[in-house]
Parts: C-alpha cells; sequence; structure tokens
C-alpha cells in the first residue's frame, strides 16, 4: 500500500478494495448497494439527528424529499433552511417551534457555519427531553469540516454520500434506486427509453471511473456528479416523450428539446450536444478533455440504443459485458446488475493496458 501511494495513487483504490475483499470478506465491501435512507431512519429516534457528510457535487435532498413523500412527511411537515447568510436564528427556531410535532427539520449545509456548531450540539441536546415528540426528525447534510461539533456527530446517525468511484457502484446507485416509483416509471417508458437510461447511467459511470487513472483519464480533475445525471435523463425523457406523442405540451421541455423533436423523430445529434456540450462539458475547459468526452458520449449512447428493433441486443463495450439484452424490466435489470464484475476492464475506459497496470 506504502509502495502504491507513492509510485501509484491511481490504483491505491483498486488495491484497498482488494485489500479488504482478501483480508475481511466482500461483506465488508458494500459500495455497490444503492442509497437507501430508509435504513438510517430506520436507526435513529427523535433524540437522534440524522446526519449527512457530502461529498463533491453530491446532493441528499433529492432522497430526504423522496422518503418523505413515502413516509406522509412532505409539505407542511417538512421545513428545510439553508445555512450561511446569518440563517442560524432561523434554524434554531425551526427547531425550538418544531421539535414538539410530528415535523422533520433539514438543516442544509451546516459546513458553511462552523461556529454555530456549539449551539447546534445544545439543541441537540434538548431533543433528549420527554416533550419531544416522537415522530420529529432533525436532518443535517455538512462537509466533512474540523469545525463541526464531535459530540453531535457521535449522537447522530451518520450516512456518507458520495459518487461513487467504480462502475459497478454508479450503475448500481443510478438505476436500482430503493423508491418503487423509479421501477414502475422504468417498466412504463419505452424500450428506447430504457436502453437510452441504461446507456446514459453507463456514461455516467464511465467518465467518473476514468478519474480513477488520474491525468492520464482526464487532463483536469472533474467529479460528475448526480445534478449532471439527473439532468440528462431528465432532457433525455422529455426528448422520448415528444417523439412518442405522450405528452407534447410538456412544459419541461426546453426550447432546443422542443424544435428538434417536432419532426417525430429522435434526434442524437441534439441529445449529444446537449449532453457533451450544456450539462457535462460545461465544466470542461481543456478541449482535449472536451473531445474525449463528447467520444465517449457516442459509445456508450449511439443512436442505435433509440433505434434498433426491440429484440435486437445492443453491445456497448467491445467484450460485450455492458449490452441492453436483459432490461425487459426493472427486476431483470437488478438481477443483470448483480452480476456484472465488481471491476470493469480498462478497455471499457479506453485505458491502454500499461496504464491499467
Amino acid at each position: 500500500m506504502v509502495f502504491l501511494c507513492h509510485f501509484r495513487p491511481d490504483k491505491i483504490h483498486c488495491a484497498l478494495r482488494r485489500f479488504v475483499c482478501a483480508t475481511l470478506g466482500h461483506d465488508f465491501l458494500d459500495e455497490e448497494e444503492s442509497m437507501d435512507v430508509g435504513r438510517a431512519y430506520a436507526e435513529s429516534v427523535a433524540a437522534t439527528p440524522l446526519i449527512f457528510v457530502l461529498g463533491q457535487r453530491v446532493d441528499p435532498l433529492k432522497y430526504i424529499f423522496r422518503f418523505a413523500e413515502e413516509t406522509g412527511f412532505s409539505g407542511s411537515k417538512l421545513k428545510m433552511v439553508t445555512l450561511g447568510s446569518g440563517q442560524e436564528d432561523r434554524a434554531r427556531e425551526l427547531i425550538r417551534d418544531f421539535y414538539q410535532t410530528s415535523t422533520w427539520v433539514v438543516l442544509v449545509n451546516c459546513h458553511l457555519v462552523p461556529d454555530w456548531s456549539d449551539e447546534l450540539e445544545y439543541l441537540v441536546d434538548d431533543l433528549g427531553s420527554e416533550s419531544t415528540h416522537p415522530d420529529f426528525r432533525l436532518w443535517i447534510t455538512t462537509r466533512p469540516h474540523p469545525g463541526f461539533s464531535v459530540p453531535t456527530l457521535q449522537a447522530g446517525v451518520k450516512v456518507a454520500l458520495e459518487e461513487p468511484g467504480a462502475l459497478k457502484a454508479g450503475l448500481v446507485r443510478h438505476l436500482a434506486p430503493p423508491d418503487k416509483a423509479f421501477a414502475a416509471a422504468f417498466n412504463a417508458r419505452s424500450v428506447a427509453y430504457r436502453r437510452m437510461c441504461f446507456g446514459i447511467a453507463l456514461f455516467h459511470a464511465a467518465i467518473n471511473e476514468r478519474g480513477n487513472y488520474s491525468q492520464c483519464g482526464w487532463n483536469q480533475s472533474y467529479t460528475f456528479g448526480e445534478s449532471d445525471y439527473d439532468l440528462a435523463l431528465s432532457q433525455m425523457g422529455a426528448m422520448l416523450r415528444l417523439v412518442e406523442a405522450e405528452d407534447p405540451d410538456d412544459p419541461d421541455a426546453c426550447a432546443v428539446v422542443v424544435t428538434s423533436c417536432l419532426k417525430k423523430s429522435f434526434s442524437p445529434s441534439t441529445l449529444h450536444y446537449l449532453l457533451s456540450s450544456c450539462v457535462y462539458g460545461g465544466c470542461m475547459e481543456d478541449e482535449m478533455d472536451a473531445a474525449a468526452l463528447a467520444s465517449f458520449l457516442h459509445l456508450f449512447c449511439p443512436a442505435q440504443l433509440a433505434t434498433a428493433p426491440a429484440h435486437d441486443t445492443v453491445s456497448l463495450d467491445p467484450e460485450g459485458v455492458y449490452h441492453t439484452a436483459r432490461l425487459e424490466d426493472h427486476e431483470t435489470m437488478m438481477g443483470y446488475l448483480a452480476e456484472l464484475p465488481k471491476e470493469a476492464s480498462h478497455k471499457l475506459s479506453r485505458m491502454s493496458e500499461a496504464v491499467h497496470r
């Protein structure tokens, strides 16, 4: 490990996974599990805050909101405040006003106010009183910060959330969420949608895994977050809805998507431009990185995903491991994802054997 840290830092993540599997077993390598807020909630009580420790470009709010809708705590029963810019008083008032009611309070970006962490510690201690409603929950999101209250961390249920670095873990995160709404929507849509959904998820996971190769993968450092994936999926879904004439008056479709789809034919070039130049490529300043991103998009989201007959199989990698043969429904796809190799081949990321060693 020490040797790799000094001479091949790009391989340390892979070596750590192998070391954990060899010494402790595969059960301790659970990075392929989907994000399940319900599991953390089940371990908490009213006096126990749920603390999300965040990595770069991840947003836990969509998971919290989705779980709130499933459990009946959306709308007026969910209070949220984003800390910073003098919002500490507002956060204090929310906790003191609603801790005796069946309400959830969400404090976002607590790392922006490290000086307020001591008062937050006292507010968390007060939740242990008998007057606290058993259905009350305090949700906290923060990035790692040395000034965050240690007693608050010790008292809470902690959930680490970051963009997966391994390809299989990324596919599971985005294609196998614990909520039933995604599975129902996946099964209800067309074959083209299911194929494109898989292609975008594979593209998103592959370009993030390419970052494990340091400067051999990208000239600059990038983290492509869940917001990028969600926007890409939304734009693709809007284009297909217009083509399939499910909702021609969809207000969520942007003008360029509407213009390209009025002819009732799917336009891969339009989707590729939106994703490579706006969604994912908008943060890129290096021309070679932008060209590599566009090439990856053509590899993992080819036009055949939307145009090939339903019974045809489209392969998305040179070895034929990642394909569209088992996307009939969400349950079948889940079984397919479980059978994928834990470590993706370097050929998928189009890296040479010399770099992969």
